[in-house]
């Protein structure tokens, strides 16, 4: 142990990036709760630290989000993901990638509700923001969007407009990743 209290603040700041990890880990093996218990443990560790705004601490919220989704309680991930996207907008601004991929993750929720008006202003809203950011990561990002926005198209029978996104989603792809690694 430290007594220099930066060195104290990155050992508590780096055991909470390999929680998170883990949590990520254990999440993709579809071992949710471990992967609830690991997020706790990163955040505890975070708040410790950091302010309650910091980007770093905010990314667990998300994580959560698709923690709940993920064990079938959209309830839960909608109302994570509205304190989120409240957070992204105040910390990040109105226009940035992370408010673009929150609004995307919480139309794909209110889409999962069968709450259609709302799901489909947030992907306009997101799909629209997405476009106007460009950068590197707006293009895998903004694929990912559209084939959320095809598969909420494809529950509500519009099956053209599912055709339009995806088609859209694996030209992106095409274009970021070469046409060479999309089958």
């Amino acid at each position: 142990l430290t007594e220099d209290p930066f060195e104290r603040d990155e050992a508590i700041l780096n055991r909470a990036r390999t929680y998170s990890n883990l949590a990520a880990l254990y999440f993709s093996t579809g071992d949710h709760s471990t992967a609830s218990r690991y997020l706790d443990l990163s955040e505890k560790g975070r708040s410790q630290v950091l302010e309650p705004d910091d980007p770093q601490l905010l990314s667990l919220q998300e994580r959560r989000a698709d923690l709940a989704l993920a064990a079938g309680r959209p309830e839960e991930a909608g109302r994570v993901l509205r304190a989120y996207v409240d957070a992204c907008e105040g910390y990040y601004g109105e226009r940035s990638e992370h408010l673009a991929r929150a609004l995307s993750k919480q139309a794909e929720v209110a889409a999962e509700l069968h709450h259609e008006q709302e799901a489909e202003a947030l992907f306009g809203r997101s799909i629209g923001m997405q476009r106007g950011l460009g950068g590197q990561g707006a293009g895998p990002v903004l694929a990912l969007t559209l084939r959320r926005r095809a598969r909420f198209h494809l529950m509500a029978g519009r099956t053209d407009l599912a055709i339009k996104d995806l088609v859209e989603a694996r030209a992106i792809l095409e274009q970021v990743h070469g046409t060479g690694s999309i089958r």
